[in-house]
């Protein structure tokens, strides 16, 4: 970790690697930086997955370049304040904010970190070998277009941290028991955030490709079908001509099947209410979702939990 000027930063293997005998403890770790409070306790559960909860405040600017040895995916929960990210040499770019999931996966670039000054940060980031989540799927398996390449897609709004963190923050790390069962919990909590985002594989041209990721990453916030239609260097007219002959309908009723697709699994989740799902899935209000979810399954979302 490198001092710059105007507190950049250059946060490598130095910093982000682990000794063998660190590995499965709890450590804390700070920048040493005279006006500013920084804190993040970090563990490395194994070779292939790390944890850590960070705690900043900064009286300037704050800027770090971040480099991985090997392709990184990270599981990011928002708890207080915003910190911005985005991928060198791309318009990749995300917010994440208290309550966001968000899921970036940096494959040969470097992730930037930016944070403004007077404002508390804090975070959770459950850092995975890319590898080593897919040897859980096959080539042919829909996940796997999640996880490789460079990509930064929102996959929860209003959340409670807490409840999907607090168990690893919790674990003391004492015994290869407590490490084995971080180690499954990480890989739980990512499996579960990935599922609702499964999208069919197509035999598609790159271009349609580039609107789907577009249209997925982040739900809350929709391109309209000018800037789709820009981004995949054609007229609106013939992106959704083309959608149609390789998804059987236009670009937005594509999009509110995939929502609707998403809404399906969080339904199965009792301790998620109506509105909270709405929201999640891009839908203006908790009314909304359910005039289109009982369209399509002619039953409404709670009538459909009984």
């Amino acid at each position: 970790m490198t001092d710059q000027t105007n507190h950049n930063w250059v946060i490598d293997k130095q910093y982000l690697s682990c000794e063998a005998q660190d590995m499965g403890i709890w450590c804390t770790k700070s920048l040493p930086l005279t006006k500013c409070k920084t804190e993040f306790l970090t563990v490395h559960v194994c070779a292939d997955i790390s944890f850590t909860a960070s705690s900043c405040f900064f009286d300037a600017p704050f800027k770090s370049d971040i480099y991985y040895q090997q392709p990184t995916t990270l599981l990011i929960f928002g708890q207080q304040g915003y910190s911005t990210f985005s991928l060198s040499g791309s318009s990749n770019r995300c917010t994440v904010r208290e309550g966001d999931v968000w899921l970036i996966n940096v494959d040969d670039q470097e992730l930037q970190r930016s944070t403004a000054a007077g404002l508390h940060s804090r975070m959770v980031v459950i850092k995975y070998s890319t590898q080593r989540i897919n040897r859980a799927f096959n080539d042919a398996d829909d996940i796997c277009t999640l996880i490789s390449g460079n990509k930064m897609i929102r996959l929860g709004h209003q959340e409670m941290p807490s409840r999907w963190v607090s168990e690893l923050l919790e674990n003391p790390m004492l015994s290869a028991a407590d490490r084995l069962i971080a180690e499954a919990r990480a890989l739980e909590l990512i499996a579960r955030w990935l599922a609702p985002t499964q999208i069919k594989k197509l035999n598609q041209s790159s271009e349609l490709q580039t609107v789907i990721d577009l249209l997925t990453e982040d739900l809350a916030t929709t391109p309209s079908l000018e800037v789709l239609a820009c981004k995949a260097g054609m007229s609106h007219t013939r992106l959704n001509r083309l959608f149609k002959m390789y998804h059987g309908v236009t670009v937005f009723d594509w999009l509110r099947n995939y929502r609707l697709q998403r809404a399906c699994y969080y339904l199965k989740d009792p301790q998620r209410s109506i509105t909270e799902i709405a929201f999640q899935c891009g839908f203006s209000s908790a009314s909304h979702f359910s005039q289109a979810y009982k369209k399509q399954h002619g039953l409404s979302p709670s009538q459909n939990r009984r």
